[in-house]
């Protein structure tokens, strides 16, 4: 088993949640899901977007900060947070 380098307070009921609308299946958000919480769906050949596992999600926004798309989000905060924290984040 992988040790996970990130620890995350459980705040209960913050979840992502994926925007059917404008989730376009790039997958950027796979790759930096410390808890393997998203994952690609297949509609066709041409139709994808992601899943969300909400026993695996941890509620801690790197999928929203990276989707460009604005095509997840988590509960609770906006892309103008989110962006300002991940901004504050890489000011430090």
């Amino acid at each position: 088993m992988t040790s996970n380098v990130f620890t995350f307070i459980d705040y209960g009921d913050i979840k992502a949640k994926v925007d059917l609308d404008h989730c376009d299946g790039c997958a950027f958000c796979l790759d930096v899901c410390p808890f393997d919480a998203i994952s690609l769906v297949n509609i066709s050949p041409l139709v994808r977007h992601i899943a969300i596992d909400r026993n695996r999600c941890q509620g801690c926004g790197l999928c929203q900060g990276t989707c460009p798309k604005e095509g997840v989000h988590v509960e609770g905060f906006s892309m103008k947070e989110m962006s300002s924290m991940i901004g504050d984040l890489l000011r430090q």
